[in-house]
C-alpha cells in the first residue's frame, strides 16, 4: 500500500499534535492548547476543529505507538486527514532550524511545521519514507509490524 499526503493548498490548515499517555498537545493555526488523551475528549476537540476548518484540516503525529491510536481512529471516523511522521524525521528537521529545546508544547508546533507537503515528484517520492497519510480506514496508516 503506497501512502501518501495530497499536496498543501493555500487554505490547509496543519494541526500539529504530541501524543503522551495522557494528554494530546496541539498546535494549529497558532494556537496551543492540551486535551487528555480520551475517546471522549479526542472526538469533541476534532469535531470543533473539522467544524471550523472543514476539508483544510490535516492532523499530524508522529508514529508513538499505541498511544495515538485513538487519535488517528477518531481522525479517520470523522473524515479528517491524518498522517504519521516519522519521529526521528521530526526532530532532525527541529535541529535543522535550531530548535533544540523539547517540550511537548513545542513538539506540537514542530509536528504541525513538519507536515508533509509535496510540491514535486522529487518531493513525493521522498514521503513514504517520512509520512503515511489517510483520510479514510482502507487506507489507514500501518501499524508498526503490519
Amino acid at each position: 500500500m503506497k501512502n501518501t499526503c495530497s499536496p498543501k493548498p493555500l487554505n490547509r490548515i496543519d494541526a500539529g499534535v504530541d501524543v503522551s499517555k495522557a494528554t494530546l498537545d496541539f498546535a494549529v493555526d497558532g494556537n496551543l492548547f492540551q486535551i487528555s488523551n480520551t475517546a471522549t475528549e479526542i472526538r469533541k476537540k476534532l469535531s470543533e476543529l473539522s467544524h471550523k476548518y472543514g476539508e483544510a484540516l490535516r492532523v499530524s503525529c508522529e508514529s508513538t505507538g499505541r498511544y495515538g491510536h485513538t487519535l488517528i481512529a477518531i481522525c479517520l471516523e470523522l473524515g479528517i486527514q491524518i498522517c504519521q511522521l516519522n519521529p526521528s524525521e521530526v526532530r532532525e528537521f527541529a535541529k535543522s532550524q535550531k530548535l533544540l529545546a523539547k517540550t511537548d508544547r513545542i513538539d506540537a508546533k514542530i509536528i504541525a511545521t513538519t507536515s508533509p507537503a509535496p510540491s514535486s515528484a522529487a518531493s513525493a517520492s521522498r514521503l513514504p519514507a517520512i509520512a503515511n497519510c489517510a483520510t479514510s480506514a482502507a487506507s489507514s496508516p500501518r501499524k508498526p509490524g503490519d
